[in-house]
Parts: structure tokens; sequence; C-alpha cells
């Protein structure tokens, strides 16, 4: 934050956005942040196993289908693992694959000794075991599950925006993240976004930081450059902090039309439940959710978070976490360090 706010040099990239200064992830790493953020929900280690929880949570959510039953088009360029829960045929830049048997007669019998092997004594599942004849093998894909999904590697990113185009649907709107690998280690770019040696020293993430606001800056600048910088909501966020449990991650949002001398702060302590209604509420106020929305929610007294066992063992012996994660409330700031956070 200090790095940023700071710094002249960002004042007027961000003057027409608010501030949220003590927002709490649902969860840390980026497997418990990046489903929180698009459905609300929060895993809880000891009611549900991870695959549960990603499969209630975008069931509950839907919020794939909502942005499509309103008519826009949606590009997601992240990790597909992180979204594939959800109802990903809606998407734009996804190509979902194709696949046609080869042999029906020997797909059949590999079918059968699958399902036979769950049931059969234990002396018989040898035989029923896939050896060289495997399913697959009697499968082929006509066409490949593939798309433009991982904006990951940050310098190439800079490179292909600052060498292509922008260019704009007039048909319909369009809902796009981008996910960029940002502030922590390993680090792979310096200020100017430019690729450096894979760097794991501490010393590399100011650098870093400043190459992914470089990065921010310019697309902004491209939007200005298009005309659709006033019309559009954007939102920079993180999908998880970066101290204690990773519980507290900036977000900044500028809303349509919004011109300000000066970057607002806003102060309440709020959730990314908050942050998921703001992705609906971007596309159409009239989209229902159970939460409000960023601008509109008055605070928690208490939020919820999960962290993976290496950050939970700062607070937590690691014998008592269950799965390999543990489930955290916040009460009070999420910004004072570690004696507001309970389990």
């Amino acid at each position: 934050e200090p790095l940023i706010h700071n710094n002249e040099a960002y004042h007027d990239l961000l003057k027409d956005f608010t501030y949220f200064s003590d927002v709490v992830s649902g969860g840390a790493p980026t497997i418990l942040g990046m489903p929180c953020m698009f459905t609300g929900q929060v895993y809880n280690s000891n009611n549900e196993t991870i695959d549960e929880y990603y499969s209630r949570a975008y069931k509950e959510s839907a919020i794939f289908d909502k942005i499509a039953e309103k008519g826009w088009d949606q590009k997601y360029y992240t990790a597909l693992n992180y979204l594939e829960e959800g109802n990903i045929s809606v998407m734009d830049n996804v190509v979902l694959g194709e696949y046609r048997i080869t042999s029906y007669p020997h797909a059949l019998k590999e079918i059968y000794k699958l399902a036979s092997f769950n049931t059969a004594p234990m002396p018989l599942k040898r035989y029923l075991r896939d050896n060289q004849n495997l399913l697959q093998n009697y499968i082929k894909p006509i066409k490949d599950y593939s798309g433009e999904f991982s904006t990951e590697d940050d310098p190439q990113f800079y490179e292909d925006l600052i060498n292509t185009p922008m260019t704009t649907n007039n048909k319909n709107n369009l809902f796009v993240l981008y996910h960029l690998f940002g502030a922590h280690g390993p680090f792979t770019m310096d200020e100017n976004a430019q690729r450096i040696p894979l760097e794991e020293d501490p010393k590399f993430r100011e650098g870093q930081i400043k190459g992914s606001f470089k990065i921010i800056e310019t697309f902004i600048d491209k939007m200005k450059e298009k005309g659709i910088y006033d019309s559009s909501t954007i939102i920079i966020t993180a999908d998880h902090g970066g101290i204690s449990i990773y519980q507290n991650p900036a977000v900044y949002v500028k809303l349509p039309r919004a011109t300000q001398d000066d970057m607002v702060t806003n102060d309440k302590y709020l959730h990314f439940n908050n942050l998921y209604a703001t992705l609906l509420h971007s596309v159409s106020e009239d989209i229902d959710t159970e939460y409000k929305d960023l601008f509109e929610a008055e605070g928690y007294e208490t939020r919820e978070h999960t962290a993976v066992s290496k950050l939970a063992e700062k607070i937590v012996p690691p014998e008592i976490i269950p799965n390999g994660y543990m489930h955290f409330i916040i009460e009070g700031s999420s910004r004072n360090g570690e004696e507001n956070i309970k389990w």
C-alpha cells in the first residue's frame, strides 16, 4: 500500500477509483481466493472437501450463467481449473473438447472393467485394472479443450499488450478477467515490466509490484484511447493478501462515469462476498444476490477466511489442521496483524 499510495506517479492513474482498505479474501492461496471471488462462498475444511466446495460454490452462485443471461460476452484469462466447476460453456474464449469413439466394442469393454473394479472382491481387482488397453486408446479428440486461458506470464502479457491494438465488440458488452501473476515470487520482471532472470529474493518484489502497475497503467491508457474507459467498471484486486494468513488484499474499483479529483478510501470491514456482488452489479443492478456490493455494504463485525496449512501454522498448531486447510474468523480489522484472527 505505501509503495503505491505514497508515489505521486500513481495518483492520476487511481484518482477515479475507490480504495477498499479492509476487505478479507475468502481464502489463500489462489486455489481458495479465486473461487470465493466468483461465488461469495468460503471453503470450510471442517465440513467438506475442496472438490465439494468448488462444486457447491459455483452451483450456488451460477455467476457465468447470470452474466450470459444479460447478453454479455465473457472472457477469462486464467488457469481454467479455478473456474471449471461453473458453466464454462458460456465463455467466449473457451473451446470445449469434442471426441469420438474409435472402437465401440473395445471402449465398452474398458468401461465395464472400470465399473466392475470398485465392487469386485480384492483378489479379482487385478484382472480388472487397466494395463495397456486404457479407455483413452479408443477415444479420439476431434477438437481440443483449449482457449487463451492464462496471462500469468506478466512480461509476455505486457509485450503483447503494447504490440497489439485494442479491439472492441460494438454488439455486446464484455465481462473480462485478466489474471496477472502479480506481486509475489518467483519474480519475473522489473519496474518497466521487462523480463528478468527468475528470482526468489524478496528485494525484487518492489520491482514486480511496479511492473504490475505499469501493465495496469498501459491497459487503462489503451482503454482511454479507445473511448471505453469512462463507461467501464474497472476492478484492480488480488485474489488474496500477502501478510499473516494472506487475509487482506488490496481492492480498487472504478465505477462507470466516475470522475474524481482524488482516490476515495473506504475503510469498512468488507469481504470477498461483497466483491462477488460487485462483479454481478457491474453487469446489471437487477441480478439478485444475497450479498451487498462493496459500495452498498455496511460492513461486518466478523469475516470468514480459510488458509492453507503453511500459512495457518503461523497461528495454529500443525497437528490440528484438517485436510491441509484451516478455517478462521476475523474479528474487527483484518489489518492489525494476528490479534484479531480466531480459529
